[in-house]
């Protein structure tokens, strides 16, 4: 966009959205599911609790009030069975009576209009029962329910059957949460129809994966089993959350509500700075857009890095009158070990300014000086034998202390050992998924992530067609055929080939073919196209050879490359929803380790990340976000798609092609003790 302004002086534009998120910070006020499940469910708005029907009830004003439940993988309910059941006293009708739903397409139990109620199923289209409500249905207590047994859709208000329809077949998936008192997926993508909600009071309700008879929902209490209960006797308060209110309108900005920077300000910052740098030819050129001022209120700082190593550093004057280029030329050294170097220049302020610290950067740039050899991956490593063991269920090959067995039954590398310790809690396995970003959400332009769902890409299972081991010179390569896809969509599925080697080093190169085969192919692009690994949850440490900041394809100007160093936990990005973060592009090698006894290095994939959230996409909110039980995964991405601005997609450059074939070479070992303690592999 900016080389298009900078080309064309006349052109006019550069409008930024939102600057700051528009979030309302709220307690988190908990309901308690007393199913024995304990998936949260919290209150949104400002419901109260008033006497029930038995003990405490929950009421609704009607305006914003809701009930939020996160989408935890047991209220999918994806079977030929189940049950929604509530005791509800409306108030005066609003326009709106949803009583408990997940979504539009998915299962509710809601009013359809003011005196219909209905119950209904998405199942490649909705199917539905509907009723007329009693005299008196609204200000009294009623009970309402719908059950589906595979065969026929039921509803009952206060215990009896009042209407049925014959209908056998699967529930949909569907990616929105339960709700009670909000349709969440009508206000989560058309904010502008969100008018007023649920009036009323609602007690027990209840969520169950099996058909209720008759004779239970007779009973004077809810019976047991439902795979959410919630009882609003008591609400508790932990804590407190940036708040959406009813629909995400106002969550895009560059800052969080709270004011904190969001990642992409960085490249928004390099794109906007107003001075601008070349290099050629050992001459830095600096050209001044300042349309008034010179630059001499700034000072040129350089530096020349191999690795994590600065091997050259200087600091100037930088006099650059208004509108012109000046030059300079940096010390570059010589590089006899042909090790890759990088140039990175800023201009600092020299003295404090308005807002404005001394030595703030005001602009910087960077340049590849050249060099073939990889620092950090360009050491020479002992080697040994390759010992093999070939068994009716696994082959595992041994050399220098370290052990990779790969299992023939799924094809899949199942431990890597040093010294009996285990630095592998799953995977490699295709990574095709990304928990979609806000762009890729809702349909405020295209959700593709919902395209990405129905292609079950959030789901995939690999089956092995085929497992074969060869001899590889002095080592011994595995190679396995295998189909990936969702269990529960046809027609859709990627081809894959991953060869594992290990040679006399103790190094594995995983050899890597995934080609998309059927419905994946006409998807606008995927998520990204790599392997994810599973690693324990000891190895917190993370350092990686790339951009410093989050980046993506088409958001990676504005963080230089470089060695760097955080915790895995640090890794996370609290975007508002939670979604897919810490990628970091232009990656020459990653590690993990503990800090003191060894850890994992993977070398090859030009995108990298690390989350303890594989869950991501399970939560509305970062209060809801589980971390994973006992791992981290590591994303060693051979493309990830980019992110686009709202609300336009992702340009055709940062896509991620879904009708091609995709072949790389990934390096994993083991780092030694010293490699873990440094934090760095040998020469990084």
């Amino acid at each position: 966009f900016w080389d298009v302004i900078r080309a064309n002086p006349a052109t006019q534009g550069g409008f930024i959205w939102d600057w700051a998120e528009q979030n309302i910070r709220q307690p988190v006020r908990l309901v308690p599911d007393s199913s024995g499940n304990d998936i949260p469910a919290h209150l949104t708005g400002a419901p109260e609790l008033v006497d029930g029907r038995r003990g405490k009830a929950l009421r609704l004003s009607g305006l914003d009030d809701f009930v939020e439940v996160h989408r935890d993988r047991r209220l999918d309910l994806t079977g030929a069975a189940l049950t929604l059941d509530a005791w509800v006293k409306p108030a005066r009708w609003t326009g709106d009576l949803r009583i408990l739903g997940k979504g539009d397409h998915q299962y509710a139990l809601k009013m359809k209009t003011e005196n219909t109620l209905e119950f209904f199923i998405h199942s490649g289209t909705w199917q539905a029962v509907q009723a007329t409500v009693p005299a008196g249905f609204y200000g009294n207590w009623h009970r309402v329910s719908g059950t589906y047994d595979g065969t026929a859709l039921r509803l009952y208000i206060d215990g009896r059957e009042v209407a049925s329809t014959p209908f056998s077949g699967r529930i949909d998936p569907s990616s929105a949460e339960v709700n009670i008192g909000r349709d969440f997926e009508t206000s989560w993508n058309d904010p502008a129809r969100v008018g007023r909600m649920a009036q009323g009071s609602f007690d027990d309700a209840r969520i169950y994966d099996r058909a209720l008879t008759p004779q239970e929902l007779n009973a004077p209490e809810p019976v047991g089993g439902a795979v959410l209960a919630l009882d609003f006797d008591r609400v508790e308060e932990r804590g407190t959350h940036l708040s959406y209110g009813s629909s995400l309108s106002g969550v895009d900005g560059l800052v969080s509500a709270d004011r904190d920077p969001q990642p992409e300000t960085t490249q928004m910052a390099w794109a906007h700075q107003p001075l601008r740098f070349g290099w050629a030819d050992g001459v830095l050129s600096v050209h001044n857009e300042r349309a008034f001022t010179g630059t001499d209120d700034l000072a040129l700082r350089w530096r020349v890095q191999e690795g994590s190593r600065v091997v050259a550093r200087g600091e100037q004057p930088l006099r650059v009158a208004a509108g012109e280029t000046g030059t300079a030329r940096p010390r570059v050294p010589a590089n006899p070990g042909d090790r890759e170097r990088f140039l990175t220049v800023e201009a600092v302020t020299r003295a404090d300014q308005p807002l404005l610290p001394a030595g703030h950067v005001l602009a910087h740039d960077q340049f590849a000086l050249g060099g073939t050899r990889v620092p950090g991956l360009d050491q020479a490593t002992p080697s040994g034998r390759v010992r093999t063991s070939d068994g009716a269920d696994s082959v595992t090959a041994s050399v220098r202390g370290v052990t990779y067995e790969v299992d023939k039954r799924t094809g899949a590398l199942s431990s890597i050992r040093v010294r009996g310790r285990e630095l592998l809690h799953g995977g490699p396995r295709l990574d095709a998924w990304r928990a979609p970003i806000s762009n890729e959400t809702f349909a405020w332009g295209r959700a593709e992530g919902e395209d990405w769902r129905r292609a079950g890409l959030d789901r995939l299972e690999t089956t092995a067609t085929g497992v074969r081991v060869e001899p590889d010179g002095d080592g011994v390569r595995v190679v396995v055929d295998s189909r990936v896809a969702a269990p529960d969509v046809t027609g859709a599925w990627f081809d894959q080939v991953m060869t594992y080697s290990v040679d006399r080093t103790g190094t594995l190169r995983l050899g890597h073919r995934v080609t998309p085969r059927g419905a994946i192919r006409d998807l606008p692009y995927l998520p990204r196209i790599g392997v994810s690994l599973a690693v324990p949850e000891r190895y917190d440490r993370f350092t990686w050879y790339g951009r410093e900041a989050e980046s993506y394809v088409d958001r990676q100007d504005g963080t230089p490359i470089g060695v760097h160093r955080s915790t895995v936990a640090e890794q996370y990005v609290e975007y508002h929803r939670p979604q897919d973060h810490g990628n970091h592009t232009g990656t020459r090698w990653a590690l993990l380790t503990d800090g003191r006894t060894g850890g994992l290095l993977v070398a090859g994939a030009p995108e990298v990340g690390v989350t303890r959230y594989d869950d991501l996409d399970r939560a509305a909110y970062p209060f809801q976000l589980r971390p994973n039980d006992g791992w981290h995964t590591l994303h060693a991405s051979h493309a990830v798609t980019g992110v686009g601005d709202t609300p336009n997609p992702v340009r055709e450059r940062g896509r991620v092609r879904p009708d091609t074939t995709y072949e790389h070479t990934l390096t994993l070992r083991p780092l030694t003790a010293a490699e873990a303690r440094a934090g760095l592999p040998a020469g990084g």
